[in-house]
């Protein structure tokens, strides 16, 4: 009987040592999970931090020069970002009023939202046209060059 009673001493050992081990991964799992946990916020932290200085630096209040780089990559990404949503925009025949944010299509006179009054959209690309050496046709909106004395498209006499 002594042999038996080896044996199940021996297990009950061994089942007492899985269950340490179990009790000791368990606690580190946790520990690891609270390490996740703590450096999530420190990110979030940093995060805040750096909208701050950014919201500073907009502002034009004095920063160390340590964050000039940061912010004008900031200040350089959203420039981007907003030259690549008016070509969404335009690419979708719609602006936006600079009033509300709503977008409207391009070729209304007023916001329907709160009614800002929009330049003509005609008289705007001629001028800027004009600038860029072309010429608009009135009766098509085509694009010529400044020495067409035709439209290249419809043929009208450009003035």
């Amino acid at each position: 009987m002594t042999f038996f009673q080896n044996i199940g001493k021996k297990m009950g050992e061994a089942a007492q040592g899985v269950k340490s081990k179990t009790d000791e991964i368990a606690a580190i799992s946790k520990l690891n999970r609270s390490i996740a946990d703590e450096n999530k916020k420190i990110a979030q932290a940093y995060s805040d931090l750096g909208k701050k200085v950014y919201e500073l630096y907009k502002q034009d209040e004095p920063l160390h020069e340590a964050f000039a780089d940061e912010c004008q990559l900031i200040a350089l990404a959203e420039e981007a970002i907003a030259s690549f949503e008016v070509q969404i925009l335009e690419s979708k025949n719609l602006k936006k009023c600079p009033d509300c944010g709503n977008e409207v299509v391009r070729e209304v006179q007023f916001c329907p939202k709160c009614g800002h009054k929009f330049e003509k959209i005609e008289e705007a690309k001629v001028e800027e046209h004009v600038a860029a050496n072309v010429k608009v046709c009135p009766n098509c909106k085509t694009e010529s060059p400044s020495d067409s004395a035709f439209c290249i498209s419809c043929g009208t006499k450009l003035g």
